[in-house]
């Protein structure tokens, strides 16, 4: 049972620092506000009220605590709620600790321009910092444990280059001696609206061309989480953003025979462990750069979506656009990782390499429509 004592130390934490942590934070005109989770509303539907620490929706009339933030975001219980503020927020719970009361910041961003060279090198700097931290297992435990709960270990992290960001208030102090200013931080979405770093507690996927890290995908180690606030994309700068690499790209050898194309980083990681190369789009889009990407280095490029009705329009979608890309589709609705682990790989690689034509599947789906 939670005591009194332990709430009202719960409570006490600036919900700033619960909100930023759990969702991200939207600066407009003044005010630093959230999307509610339960209308989805913001801006002028949702403040955070900082004299009471506490939020609240004044569209759905929801409002919350430090802990009903942590429980409604998160999607934990109450005791898992409490826990999961003293992983992250241990000083708030010792007795002779008195936190400051936040200030509201009242800084207005302006547009930071950045060149595509900058970005490239400051997801560079970062990507570096998170494989140091991978490499250490002390600090990156809870990562690994995370990535071992989803049965990834040493071998798929080395060669995937996957790397993790704790939760360390001194992080964003480590980006400015590595030459980041504070406007290239939030400009590249690692800094947020309350000069906290927004990636914190978050495994760290580079998305890469030939020559360069043009995105990196940042997934949250907490499970329950919902789902719309699981994964976070770099900033979009020129040409480095998400959708002008691919997750998997150096992994794949020249002249590979066919090459699998999925949504997530997850999907290539499992179907690697079965002898399919592959790589991910970190989403549901095709364009013409990754296309060339993907004909430079193989023969045959075949689509394997998810199996939800997006996934299903994706593949419609692209089939339209790339006459020559086969499209395989798995038995029953999944993703691609949870079908390898559930049947154990079952039958993927015939799945993958028998997969319809473009043309043969827009057919498909013509007749069944």
């Amino acid at each position: 049972m939670v005591s009194d004592e332990t709430k009202a130390m719960a409570r006490a934490i600036p919900i700033l620092d619960v909100a930023g942590l759990v969702t991200s934070a939207i600066f407009y005109d003044k005010k630093i506000t959230f999307c509610c989770s339960i209308c989805g509303k913001t801006y002028t539907s949702f403040k955070l009220n900082l004299d009471s620490n506490s939020a609240h929706c004044y569209c759905c009339g929801l409002h919350y605590d430090t802990i009903d933030f942590v429980q409604r975001y998160a999607n934990l219980n109450f005791p898992a709620a409490i826990k999961f503020l003293k992983d992250n927020f241990p000083q708030y719970f010792k007795k002779k600790f008195t936190p400051a009361k936040p200030v509201e910041t009242t800084k207005k961003y302006e547009r930071i321009v950045i060149s595509s060279e900058r970005a490239s090198e400051i997801l560079r700097i970062i990507h570096e910092y998170s494989l140091s931290v991978m490499a250490d297992r002390t600090l990156s435990s809870k990562g690994r444990n995370y990535l071992a709960s989803r049965g990834i270990y040493d071998e798929q992290i080395e060669k995937f280059r996957i790397g993790f960001i704790p939760y360390d208030e001194k992080i964003l102090n480590y980006f400015q001696e590595k030459g980041i200013t504070e406007d290239e931080m939030t400009v590249m979405k690692i800094r947020n609206s309350i000069n906290k770093c927004s990636v914190m507690d978050r495994i760290v996927y580079p998305f890469e061309n030939n020559e360069r890290i043009t995105a990196l995908c940042y997934r949250s180690i907490y499970p329950n989480i919902e789902k719309k606030y699981r994964y976070m994309n770099s900033g979009s700068i020129g040409t480095t953003q998400i959708s002008n690499g691919l997750f998997g790209l150096s992994q794949l050898g020249d002249n590979v025979n066919n090459v699998v194309c999925c949504e997530g980083a997850m999907d290539v990681i499992a179907l690697s462990e079965y002898g399919v190369p592959a790589v991910a789009l970190g989403g549901l889009i095709m364009n013409a750069e990754r296309y060339s990407l993907l004909r430079n280095k193989a023969k045959n490029i075949t689509l394997l979506l998810d199996t939800d009705e997006a996934g299903r329009n994706a593949s419609m979608e692209i089939a339209k656009n790339y006459s020559d890309i086969y499209i395989a589709e798995l038995p029953e609705e999944n993703d691609p990782f949870d079908y390898v682990r559930k049947y154990d790989g079952g039958d993927i690689p015939l799945l993958v390499y028998d997969g319809f034509t473009a043309k043969d599947f827009l057919e498909k789906y013509k007749e069944n429509n």
